[in-house]
């Protein structure tokens, strides 16, 4: 970690980054999958906002990362809704 963050600045990433809530899900092979925000609020966890941030970089060359269904607002118009029907329409008979 840089160390030029202040105290309670690190604090906070290292809380955030320590309590994030995961299972594994067994459909196309054992994988990690992080909690629903919605079911992490329920929890009384908040958002994760600096550690989403942190690791997006990371996933710039990401093979396996798909945006979830639930993200995908904006309509038909969106980047991501495009991407999902052209990958739809490839996998069509599948």
């Amino acid at each position: 970690m840089p160390q030029n963050i202040d105290r309670k600045m690190r604090e906070k990433i290292l809380l955030q980054g320590a309590r994030l809530p995961y299972h594994f899900a067994e459909a196309g092979g054992l994988k990690y999958v992080m909690e629903k925000k919605e079911e992490m609020r329920k929890q009384g966890i908040k958002s994760p906002d600096i550690i989403d941030a942190m690791s997006f970089p990371f996933l710039e060359d990401a093979t396996s990362y798909m945006v979830s269904a639930d993200a995908m607002v904006g309509g038909v118009d969106s980047v991501a809704a495009a991407a999902q029907n052209k990958a739809d329409d490839l996998f069509a008979g599948v």
